[in-house]
């Protein structure tokens, strides 16, 4: 079966956009009301439940993303009887795990409270919060959540928006009601797992009306599950990184510095990763095109591929890291106030973490779609084991301000040469050295844009919306004009192939 990567792209990316306006503003909405009507505590519990849940995820081990992979090609051959055996296999394996999780989350509800150093609010009981919280991580893997591998596969992430987008809308405003109506954290946190099924219900009748032909029988032949297998030993490791990476950080300040410090550290935290997942919906959108492509396409056509999305990345991603440095701030005196604050060297830090993490997106979304897990799987083992040696020791000497370090030396000294490598040498089968001459020239580049934004940014300093608003005018034209005067070859180069997406 073909089918139009440039259309579903497209189609992509603009539902993608919306839904992650949605899971932007109303996150942001909520954050503030727990802030202003319950207390910074119970902000600080939820990002900490959160990141633990997260480890009980690993669980999953990657079999969604390897899952999605294997059905490109039986998709692009049109071989509705392997994709119906993929999706029999998938459903097993989710409800193993969902009961797995179920069983080490119940032990692990003894333990929580080990977790929080100070106290805890006097009417949290601490074990019910964890509870709730699991029982929407578990629900998550029943209720036919398997299904929505069908519009991975197919390109059609735009539907999954759709659902997502609906869903979280009511979920917010019911939990924004329990929570100016009764002021009571476990009926705000109850809405969660129900909401969770809601959404897996509607995306099943979804995959129901566009893709009936597809049901869940049949079995997968021996080779297909060996090499099923083989990535998912190989994803198991790459998720044990990422876990690392967003989650034993909440843990880590919550042992040593309590609620509040979890809580200011999220507050930025919150900032950096909206914006790193409105950038990844353009990588998400066009992922599966390019598995699709990779699948039946030249390396050399694909390698002009890459430069053309690489640049655009970068341009992207230099852009939004000049919005951060500039906006930081003066957002945050608004939202929050100068007591939670951080000083401009976290700023910095944030900022640099940012742009080290997004500007390797072109390598992983590759990588990704061309289905090369294994290849690289003791890279995040290497590079978590760094990331937490350097969380406690940086911790203990920097404060908070170590968290941030540790995991941007294991970005730049094992995370991007080792899945730099991989791609090139495994795929395009070519050095990566021009490939680092441009990411080194691209920083230096954004470098200077940056200090010359700033740099006019500072020239106002009075009230804080209108610093706000004219530091956003200067953000919204002066980076974009001084990357394009320095790119504008690139960008002719680059226009045609943006037209056609």
């Amino acid at each position: 079966m073909k089918f139009d990567r440039v259309r579903n792209s497209k189609r992509n990316m603009l539902f993608g956009v919306v839904y992650r306006i949605f899971l932007t503003l109303l996150p942001f909405i909520n954050r503030t009301v727990l802030i202003y009507v319950l207390g910074i505590e119970y902000l600080g519990l939820n990002s900490l439940f959160s990141s633990v849940l997260n480890i009980l995820n690993l669980a999953e081990l990657g079999f969604g993303s390897a899952i999605v992979y294997s059905m490109y090609k039986p998709i692009a051959e049109n071989d509705a009887e392997q994709v119906c055996a993929l999706l029999n296999f998938y459903r097993k394996v989710y409800r193993i795990i969902g009961t797995g999780i179920l069983c080490v989350g119940s032990i692990a509800i003894f333990f929580v409270d080990k977790l929080v150093a100070g106290e805890i609010p006097s009417d949290i009981n601490i074990q019910i919060v964890f509870l709730i919280q699991l029982l929407n991580v578990v629900f998550s893997y029943f209720f036919m959540a398997y299904k929505s591998s069908l519009l991975s596969a197919f390109q059609r992430e735009d539907l999954i928006s759709k659902i997502s987008t609906i869903v979280i809308i009511i979920q917010y405003m019911a939990q924004f009601a329990l929570v100016f109506a009764f002021r009571n954290y476990h009926l705000y946190l109850a809405i969660l797992p129900i909401c969770t099924v809601i959404n897996n219900i509607f995306k099943a009748y979804i995959v129901k009306q566009n893709y009936p032909q597809y049901e869940c029988k049949g079995d997968v032949n021996r080779n297909i599950t060996k090499s099923i297998t083989i990535k998912v030993k190989a994803l198991l490791l790459h998720k044990i990184g990422g876990v690392v990476a967003n989650s034993l950080d909440n843990i880590v300040i919550s042992s040593y510095m309590g609620l509040v410090a979890v809580a200011i550290y999220n507050n930025y935290w919150y900032i950096y990763s909206s914006i790193c997942y409105f950038i990844a919906i353009f990588h998400t959108s066009i992922q599966a095109g390019l598995g699709n492509s990779i699948a039946l396409e030249t390396k050399e056509s694909n390698y002009g591929r890459f430069i053309k999305i690489n640049f655009i990345n970068f341009w992207i991603v230099g852009w939004c890291s000049c919005c951060l440095m500039c906006l930081y701030q003066p957002f945050m005196k608004l939202w929050v106030g100068e007591k939670l604050m951080y000083p401009i060297y976290m700023v910095i830090l944030f900022v640099i973490y940012f742009y080290i993490n997004m500007a390797r997106r072109t390598v992983v979304t590759f990588k990704e779609a061309a289905g090369l897990w294994v290849e690289d799987r003791f890279k995040p083992i290497v590079s978590a084991s760094v990331n937490i040696i350097l969380n406690v020791a940086l911790i203990k000497q920097i404060g908070i301000c170590g968290v941030v370090v540790s995991t941007i030396i294991s970005f730049v000294f094992v995370e991007i040469p080792w899945e730099t490598y991989v791609l090139f040498r495994k795929y395009f089968n070519i050095s990566a050295k021009q490939y680092y001459m441009k990411q080194l020239t691209y920083g230096v580049v954004i470098v200077a844009v940056i200090a010359f934004s700033y740099f006019l940014c500072q020239i106002y300093t009075g009230d804080v919306w209108a610093e706000l608003i004219i530091r956003g005018c200067i953000c919204a034209i002066v980076p974009n004009i001084l990357i394009g005067l320095v790119y504008r070859k690139e960008l002719t180069m680059v226009l045609p192939y943006i037209n056609r997406r």
